[in-house]
């Protein structure tokens, strides 16, 4: 599974390396950009509820009636929602384009191929929900990996026009519902419409599936918000951020997602024992996740820029749009270590039974980055919509913090006072590296000499100030 993961960002990395590339930052691809963003924004409402409410249903042989009348609604309610998105579609380009008659135009000869194709990641909630509880996990993984590939196939020899990046767009994620559904129906899955909205059941599963997506809502409306201050704060901006959350995105895929899915269940065994040993667990992996965030800042500070101008740096992207994306990604990757730390809070909320607190964290950081974000940028431009995001990051980890130690128990003066020293050290070493490169800038063959001694300079020091890493390790699997 880590394997297929693995592949699938790597995919994805170089399928984003390519459409920069190919399609620079234009009007045109800023369009492609904020109206995927809007169809995704739209759709993801539904696709992620439905996998939410539909592995417990099936898990518990829930009546087929039931989870026929749950489907029915939802697909309704989705074609609903995308008739009348098209309907006002004319309107809200005008409103989003800034006057921009390319980005109108080319908005108005993709909105629909977009709508159209999101729409089926609907059926793939359905699909991946099925297939998950039938213990066939790694079939939406290999469907996901072989149209990405289909994708980035196309991008090597198709030319470079946004209405043919649409269509392609919409045809490889319509071939991957259909390739899961296919296996979906292989294991006995069926689906009839069934208008039992009175029952019972179907009111149980309403009330999962509503608080599931507005929690999701939160999360793609402030994805949203920044696409449109992107687009009002100038030409090529969207893309910009675009690009820069591709990048920001495989990281979390790959390191907090992998992370979590081996942390997680042994976080969750040991509250089950005790409130005292889930928290001694808690604080080994915080330390584990703490280093581990800083690693990755350290080698993002000595090889990033390097490895992001291999990726993006050629074709139709230019230096001076290079230079914008690379700031962005530096204040994304600032925050990772408290948005990992962060994650492993809410986990513990979650092993404890308790959505409602990480909830209600998640609404008050939602309205916060939408008010930085909005001021930011009226003060510093662009950048206020990163660095909004990058803020309520740290405040958002401070209130669920807070508020872990007020339900739960303090975690000591000792604990604060060793994630300070971890910050301290790791914050000293990216100092001394970066005088390092103004005084003696090399090549970026230096750069990987430079990182391989910092890691070893960083896992001594480590060692010499008594953290123990193969404790913390252990602790995420034994």
């Amino acid at each position: 599974m880590l394997v297929l993961t693995l592949m699938t960002q790597v995919v994805s990395l170089i399928k984003s390396s390519l459409l920069a590339s190919k399609y620079g930052v234009s009007a045109s691809i800023d369009a492609y950009n904020l109206l995927l963003s809007v169809s995704v924004f739209i759709f993801s409402f539904f696709a992620t509820g439905i996998t939410t409410v539909l592995i417990p249903a099936y898990v518990k042989k829930e009546k087929d009636s039931v989870i026929n009348s749950f489907l029915t609604f939802i697909y309704l309610a989705a074609v609903a929602v995308s008739v009348l998105f098209l309907m006002i579609r004319t309107p809200f380009i005008t409103l989003i384009s800034n006057g921009n008659l390319v980005f109108e135009q080319t908005a108005q000869s993709i909105i629909s191929i977009l709508v159209f194709s999101q729409f089926f990641n609907t059926f793939i909630g359905v699909t991946t929900a099925f297939l998950q509880v039938e213990g066939k996990y790694n079939i939406p993984k290999w469907a996901t990996l072989v149209t990405n590939l289909l994708l980035v196939l196309s991008l090597f020899y198709l030319d470079a026009d946004v209405y043919i990046l649409a269509v392609v767009t919409g045809v490889v994620t319509i071939i991957n519902a259909v390739i899961q559904f296919y296996y979906c129906v292989q294991y006995g899955m069926r689906f009839r419409f069934n208008f039992e909205f009175k029952s019972s059941g179907f009111r149980t599963m309403m009330q999962i599936y509503l608080p599931t997506v507005f929690s999701t809502g939160l999360y793609q409306f402030n994805l949203l918000i920044d696409s449109f201050l992107s687009s009002s704060a100038g030409e090529g901006n969207v893309t910009i951020l675009s690009h820069a959350n591709a990048i920001v995105g495989m990281l979390n895929t790959l390191v907090v997602g992998n992370i979590m899915i081996m942390a997680y269940p042994k976080l969750s065994e040991s509250l089950l024992s005790s409130l005292k040993e889930g928290v001694e667990r808690f604080k080994n992996i915080s330390y584990f996740i703490s280093i581990m965030g800083y690693v990755i800042l350290i080698l993002f500070f000595v090889l990033g820029r390097d490895v992001l101008e291999f990726l993006i740096l050629r074709g139709n992207f230019q230096q001076d749009d290079f230079e914008v994306y690379y700031n962005c990604v530096t204040l994304y990757i600032l925050g990772f270590p408290i948005n990992m730390l962060r994650d492993l809070v809410y986990r513990f909320f979650y092993a404890k039974g308790d959505t409602k607190s990480t909830f209600y964290n998640s609404i008050v950081v939602s309205l916060l980055n939408f008010v930085l974000s909005v001021a930011l940028t009226q003060i510093i431009g662009f950048y206020g919509i990163v660095l909004g995001t990058l803020l309520s990051s740290i405040l958002s980890f401070m209130m669920i913090q807070w508020r872990f130690s007020k339900q739960f128990e303090t975690l000591g003066y000792h604990f604060y006072m060793r994630q300070g020293l971890l910050f301290a050290l790791s914050a000293g070493l990216i100092f001394l590296l970066y005088l390092l490169e103004v005084v003696y800038p090399v090549t970026v063959l230096g750069h990987l000499f430079e990182a391989i001694a910092a890691m070893l300079v960083y896992i001594v020091s480590l060692s010499s100030l008594g953290y123990d890493l193969r404790k913390y390790i252990k602790s995420m699997f034994e």
